[in-house]
């Protein structure tokens, strides 16, 4: 059939109803067809009334009840689950189910209201037959009244009939256009949308709408939208645009995965954000989905059995806290419009960046997609634009930091420090299980010591080898120790020494069976945990004893008369409490009191964390809270969370792959780190404090200690003297050249350039680092004797302070000649004499005498080193020892020095002193 004559044959179908209605007027006669009109009209107003009604119904709990029983009773049972789990959305549906269907139940309603209006007239007409008399026939037959009644009775049926055609019609216009401009329909589509446009133009529904039909269709395609306080209508065929839309762009996206997303996709899913938020009917049932869906992923359950979507471990939390806020706006339309549409937005510059395709990804991968064309800023606009996506703004920035700790090793709370603890622990006692006795105590007791250390809980090398000793018996007949036994030996020295039994040699009541200490039967192992928390508490009960005779003696007693010891074999006995009181007569208990403390804390996760002080990412992560309540300028925030990026991805760069080793990788790193703390100090929106916990995480991170050879007690130093540092750009400078410099101390060589570097970057607060990093200990390592290590200390800090308040750059170069000669000679000291000298082209300094005290002389810092000291110093801090030769090589020198400088005397005097002459 042509397409084009469906107008024209609605058009003959319309005339049709006309003639066949005003003959039927005609036939029935005057009265029956006032009659037969009356009941047309009113077939037509039951049959609008009755789908009104069955509108109103086709949604109730009742019918939803039903429903859901049907659907059990058929064995579809997981629709029943859907409907149950989803009945607000299946009332929705049910009200559009109702809307869609109304033209047609119009028309079947008044098809039988018509049908019952038929009869009503047969009868009447026969009525009229048997009881008018033939006078009463011969009146006039009304011609007229029966014309009009009859076209009445015709406009009604040809309208009631045109409801459906219109209806659908008009949805049809409106639906296929958008099907198939976007490729859900395919094929020769021309036909269909001639058919459906000749329709809608057909003289008969044109006339239909001008006449209220459009209003009567209007109302009988309506649908209320619910929430909490109103009641929105919206119209059919509005929402069958939205709808179709809505199925045109979902389409598109079926069959792909979502790493596979382009810009294509992208433009697709911002398209789905739009069509959500302008829709109230879909905004309504995703409302209540996104609602259903978020509270059961919230409480850890599944959706339909859909568990909770995942982005991979670094962009979970972000899609957490969306399911979290999604949550929240799902029952308000308007917010739930402005919060799709930011989501859909994001997930577009996700697929537009091709963040989709990296999301589990290397972290310099990530991080270089993220901070390339603008990505991070885009994303971060993009929030800045609904006040409750904000929210996501910190938390996206999280994953920055997380990047950094991921790749340099920053716990992620003080619990799991504990827990690495515990496990370093319990991993430690199953690997030396099979070693001798003396071993396996000195081989725990050092992963005692160096574990506490890294979590910033330092505990004493004889406390730490009394744990190691107790730890050894409580569990000398397990075969593999787990985590929590060796938690529950700590909680049994801490019991033990906070309460009175801790002084008694015999056992504490265990807690729990599953840690009962088993006795044998001759009594040979004894409660090691109480054993251990006695001998501790005696040892510092030593610290208050002033004479070392009598404080030494009771150390002894202590240890060899402690039952901790009685068990293990008489032929290791004596070494193994020989090498606890070396350590111990040479403790300072008093001043490490707090190692008792630390050893209580580590009854629990709860009770260490409050003694760790090793940082973690939950120090330096943004707070979500904090960020919302901050009052610094959206500027502020958004360059901070910029900055982060930018930043973590120098740091991550620097270091992924990388093969350099020592001061290398540690430059490389530092030089990415100095930026982002200088601008997250210097915002409002981060702060000094989190700025300072993310320089202290990166300085005690594994990568520092393992580069540079510094212990976790000297990085915890650095940390602490830092806390008022301004320029972390210049810290960390100085951080990697006094890196280069200390390693060039241990190699006995300095290098001059490395010495210009760091005197560039010294100020009074970098110069804090070279106190950390120089200590006694650090000087004896250099082979300065032990009795000369503290004043060496003392010399080099007094160098570089003076080095920090020299601003003149001229001078640098002359000046770390000067500290080079002097640092040489410093990491010397121990092998000169005899055979060895100092002075010429073959000497340790590599230099004449001559040259060294103008090398000396001509520096400002050190000449200045040389005079305090000689006055609070005293003599050869260095604990230099010349041969003859080198000695009157110097003295000659220092003559002639004399001679050609004046006033020279006090500084030839300090020279002399320093070199013990």
């Amino acid at each position: 059939m042509d397409t084009a004559n469906i107008g024209s044959i609605l058009s003959i179908a319309f005339a049709a109803i006309m003639l066949l209605c005003v003959a039927g007027a005609f036939l029935f006669g005057k009265l029956n067809a006032k009659f037969r009109c009356a009941t047309i009209i009113a077939a037509a107003a039951l049959a609008f009334l009755a789908t009104l009604i069955f509108k109103a119904n086709v949604a109730t709990e009742t019918v939803l009840n039903n429903l859901i029983l049907v659907l059990q009773n058929s064995g579809e049972t997981q629709f029943a689950s859907i409907a149950t789990q989803l009945s607000s959305v299946a009332e929705t549906l049910l009200s559009v189910t109702g809307a869609a269907l109304a033209p047609i139940i119009f028309l079947a309603f008044f098809i039988v209201f018509s049908v019952i209006a038929f009869v009503l007239s047969v009868i009447v007409w026969l009525f009229k037959a048997i009881v008018y008399s033939a006078s009463e026939k011969k009146k006039k037959n009304g011609a007229i009244t029966r014309l009009v009644t009859g076209a009445v009775s015709g406009l009604v049926v040809a309208f009631c009939l045109l409801v459906p055609i219109a209806a659908y019609g008009e949805i049809a216009a409106i639906a296929l256009p958008e099907l198939e401009a976007n490729g859900v329909i395919e094929g020769n589509t021309e036909e269909i949308n001639s058919t459906v446009a000749s329709v809608n133009e057909s003289l008969p529904v044109s006339i239909f709408k001008k006449a209220g039909g459009s209003l009567v269709v209007n109302s009988l395609t309506s649908i209320d939208i619910k929430d909490d306080t109103s009641v929105t209508k919206v119209q059919l065929s509005v929402e069958t645009e939205n709808i179709a839309k809505l199925y045109s762009h979902i389409s598109s996206l079926s069959g792909k995965e979502i790493s596979q997303y382009s810009e294509a996709e992208a433009e697709a899913i911002t398209a789905i954000g739009d069509d959500l938020a302008s829709s109230k009917l879909i905004s309504k049932l995703a409302g209540e989905l996104i609602y259903t869906a978020t509270d059961a992923w919230q409480h850890g359950e599944t959706f339909i059995g859909i568990e909770k979507p995942s982005l991979g471990e670094t962009f979970d939390p972000v899609f957490d806290e969306i399911v979290n806020i999604s949550h929240d706006d799902a029952k308000n339309v308007t917010y739930l419009g402005e919060d799709i549409t930011t989501i859909a937005h994001l997930v577009s510059e996700f697929a537009k960046s091709g963040l989709f395709a990296k999301l589990d990804a290397e972290p310099s991968e990530l991080l270089n997609t993220l901070t390339s064309d603008g990505v991070i800023e885009k994303i971060i606009s993009e929030l800045n634009h609904n006040a409750r996506m904000k929210r996501l703004i910190p938390v996206v920035s999280n994953i920055g930091f997380k990047l950094i700790g991921d790749t340099i090793g920053i716990p992620e709370t003080k619990v799991e420090v504990y827990d690495d603890m515990m496990s370093t622990v319990a991993t430690k006692l199953n690997d030396t299980a099979t070693l001798p006795e003396p071993e396996r105590i000195e081989t725990i007791a050092d992963m005692i010591t160096s574990a506490t250390a890294d979590a910033g809980m330092n505990i004493e090398e004889t406390e730490a080898r009394i744990l190691a000793a107790g730890l050894s018996q409580y569990f000398e007949d397990d075969n593999m120790v787990t985590p929590e036994e060796v938690t529950q030996f700590f909680s049994e020295v801490s019991d033990a020494m906070s309460s009175e039994e801790g002084s008694s040699t015999e056992g504490i009541a265990y807690k729990t069976g599953a840690f009962v200490v088993k006795l044998n039967g001759n009594g040979s192992k004894k409660d090691a945990a109480g054993f251990a928390a006695k001998l501790l508490k005696q040892l510092h009960k030593t610290g208050a004893i002033e004479n070392e005779t009598e404080r030494n003696r009771q150390i002894e007693d202590a240890i060899k008369s402690s039952p901790l010891f009685e068990n293990i074999p008489e032929d290791v006995k004596e070494s193994i409490q020989g090498n606890i009181i070396e350590k111990a007569q040479n403790a300072d208990f008093t001043a490490s009191a707090s190692s008792l403390d630390n050893i209580s804390a580590l009854a629990s996760s709860e009770t260490a964390t409050e003694k760790i002080t090793s940082i973690t990412m939950s120090d330096i992560k943004f707070d979500p809270d904090d960020y919302m309540n901050s009052s610094a300028s959206a500027e502020d925030l958004t360059n901070t969370m910029v900055n982060v990026f930018k930043s973590a991805s120098s740091i991550v760069n620097s270091l992924n792959g990388s093969e350099e080793d020592g001061a290398d990788k540690l430059s490389s790193m530092t030089t990415g780190l100095g930026g982002i703390l200088d601008a997250l100090s210097s915002s409002d929106s981060y702060g000094k404090d989190k700025a300072h916990n993310l320089f202290a995480a990166v300085v005690t991170s594994s990568i520092v200690t393992d580069s540079t050879g510094l212990s976790k007690e000297d990085t915890f130093k650095i940390v602490e003297g830092t806390k008022d540092i301004e320029n972390y750009t210049g810290l960390v400078g100085t951080m990697t050249q006094m890196g280069n410099v200390v390693s060039g101390m241990q190699n006995s060589k300095v290098n001059a350039d490395d010495l210009v570097s760091l005197i560039k970057n010294l100020d009074k607060t970098t110069v804090a680092l070279i106190d950390s990093l120089v200590t006694a200990d650090t000087i004896e390592g250099f082979g300065i004797g032990a009795e000369n290590s503290e004043d060496a200390a003392k010399l080099v800090h007094k160098l570089f302070s003076i080095l920090a308040d020299i601003n003149d750059e001229s001078t640098f170069e002359n000046e770390a000649n000067a500290v080079k000669h002097l640092l040489d000679l410093a990491t010397s000291a121990s092998d000169l004499g005899d055979a060895n000298t100092a002075f010429g082209a073959n000497g340790a300094l590599s230099c004449t005498a001559t040259e060294f005290l103008d090398y000396v002389y001509g520096s400002v810092a050190v000449r200045q080193t040389f005079e305090y000291s000689k006055s609070e110093l005293g003599v050869n801090p260095f604990s230099v020892t010349l041969n003859a030769e080198d000695k009157d090589v110097l003295v000659n020198a220092c003559d002639s020095f004399k001679a050609s400088h004046a006033n020279s005397e006090g500084f030839i005097q300090s020279v002399y002193a320093f070199f013990g002459l």
